[in-house]
């Protein structure tokens, strides 16, 4: 007997004693006498059957409960059974499980490894078929029923909007939509500016932007230049690598990555391009690594994503960016009717709103006069709308920041020395952050909800 054996034997003899003392306890409380002349049965069988391993109860001498069935008593007969073999934990039996090791033939542990595999592949096998017959014999009047709306919003979680006492807007990309002409104007000024200001072949002045090619939720590799789409597992998705422009098979990913899943290891070399702004930053990246490698010019591909990176950010922080939106608003931005009416029905409910935005103010007023006064009669000042603006806010360190606000004078372009420990209305605030925010508000985070 194999040292692997017996160790098995004894741990599942020990568990099961450990289990039965509470089924005996019950036993003995509820059918005294049953189970005093089941213990006279057990010392006669423990003398009849000495043996450590091999005793096993008399099955002429087993008693059950008249009219019982199973149950917690007829449980307690079970584990009289393994209270017969409690010699099992006596010195010698453990002394040879030590002398034996817990190493199995290469061939024995090949077999159970596959048996388990072959095991579970059958369960696997067995509820896919369920659940395919389940749906197969679908109801009728199931089958029916209307499809979800692919444009329908549904929550993961449940939230009373009527806790909901106040409600914050960011700016770009929520209270003001764009046209598609924003990102080519971003890729447009960022590609100049790699070209001036980091040297760049002036060739590369010929791309354009291609809004058929980004979509958001990339990351890039720095460290090899791929841009890769990946699922929640940090798996590949289909025919969601890119080298430049270049579609990359999974061959080619397998051989650079080594697997289909993308290693902690290699996610140290990643960098999210996720939202909206980074469409023409992905298209930039992609027309640069394939504009090198069409003109076999060497490169490293951490150096063309600091330089797309530092010109996308030229792009936004300079004001160039801003100011070509406000001399042709109408080429940029979108009007929304819908938008106007929310805020409005928000506003009539008693519910107070703010205005939370990274963008300088004057580039904020004229796009929400834009959208909202021109053609809206109910609006005549869109301020009216929010108890506070709030500009320049510099999110995300807004939330975890102590930056003191300042308020803004928004006629001579200043901002003011004195402190602000209370928000006026018509006002317009810089930076500023969360924790002094809700001080002054005296807001409690969970009636606030922020878009």
């Amino acid at each position: 007997m194999s040292g692997k054996t017996v160790l098995h034997s004894l741990s599942r003899q020990l568990h099961s004693f450990s289990l039965s003392y509470p089924h005996i306890a019950r036993a003995e409380q509820q059918f005294p006498s049953w189970t005093s002349s089941l213990l006279v049965q057990c010392r006669h069988s423990q003398a009849s059957f000495p043996g450590p391993l091999s005793c096993q109860w008399p099955q002429q001498s087993t008693p059950r409960m008249p009219g019982r069935r199973g149950g917690f008593a007829n449980n307690a007969v079970a584990y009289f059974h393994r209270l017969n073999n409690k010699a099992i934990i006596d010195k010698r039996m453990l002394q040879m499980a030590q002398r034996h090791t817990f190493s199995a033939e290469s061939k024995e542990r090949k077999l159970t490894k596959q048996d388990y595999d072959e095991d579970c592949t059958s369960k696997l096998k067995a509820e896919f078929e369920t659940a395919r017959l389940c749906f197969e014999n679908m109801p009728s009047t199931l089958r029916a029923l209307p499809k979800m709306d692919p444009n329908g919003i549904y929550a993961n979680h449940n939230l009373r909007m009527d806790g909901i006492q106040v409600y914050g807007f960011d700016y770009d990309y929520t209270l003001a939509h764009y046209t598609s002409d924003l990102q080519t104007l971003i890729y447009d000024l960022a590609k100049e500016h790699l070209v001036k200001e980091h040297r760049y072949p002036e060739s590369c002045l010929q791309f354009e932007y291609n809004s058929d090619f980004p979509i958001r939720g990339l990351y890039y590799d720095k460290q090899k230049g791929y841009l890769l789409k990946l699922d929640f597992f940090h798996s590949f998705e289909p025919g969601g690598c890119y080298f430049g422009r270049r579609e990359v098979g999974e061959e080619e990913i397998e051989a650079v990555y080594g697997d289909k899943r993308i290693s902690a290891e290699h996610m140290l070399n990643l960098v999210p391009l996720m939202d909206l702004f980074c469409l023409s930053e992905v298209c930039l990246i992609s027309d640069v690594i394939q504009h090198f490698v069409d003109t076999k010019l060497a490169f490293d591909a951490s150096y063309v994503y600091e330089d797309v990176k530092r010109s996308i950010e030229f792009v936004h922080r300079s004001g160039l960016m801003h100011r070509k939106i406000i001399e042709d608003p109408a080429r940029y931005l979108v009007k929304s009717q819908g938008v106007v009416q929310l805020l409005m029905n928000l506003k009539n409910s008693g519910k107070s709103l703010f205005l939370l935005t990274n963008s300088p103010f004057p580039f904020v007023d004229k796009g929400m006069r834009f959208m909202f006064e021109e053609d809206s009669a109910s609006v005549k000042n869109w301020r009216e709308l929010f108890d506070v603006v709030i500009a320049l806010a510099d999110k995300p360190n807004f939330y975890t920041s102590e930056r003191p606000f300042r308020h803004y004078d928004s006629k001579k372009d200043l901002l003011d020395f004195s402190k602000v420990d209370t928000f006026h209305r018509h006002s317009v605030y810089y930076h500023g952050c969360l924790k002094h925010f809700l001080e002054i508000k005296k807001w409690k985070g969970p009636e606030v909800s922020h878009f």
